[in-house]
């Protein structure tokens, strides 16, 4: 039973180990490639951290240009 047990949590771990992240398409980033990004002249964004070389977008702001119109509001 012993071996048994083993050998299934070995098989879990190389099954799991051979998952990667998926790749995000171009304007998108994040973990699951759920946020899209808002760079000046649509320039592409880091996938990961959303940051942008070439700074927001009109009406853009904060680390990963997530801020926008409607975004804030404000009293």
């Amino acid at each position: 039973m012993v071996n048994v047990l083993g050998a299934y949590i070995f098989l879990l771990a190389a099954a799991s180990h051979g998952q990667s992240k998926p790749q995000c398409s171009v304007g998108w980033y994040g973990p699951n490639c759920q946020y899209q990004c808002h760079c000046a002249g649509s320039a592409p964004c880091d996938k990961h951290d959303g940051s942008c070389r070439s700074g927001c977008e009109k009406g853009w702001f904060g680390p990963a240009c997530q801020y926008g119109p409607g975004s804030v509001q404000t009293q």
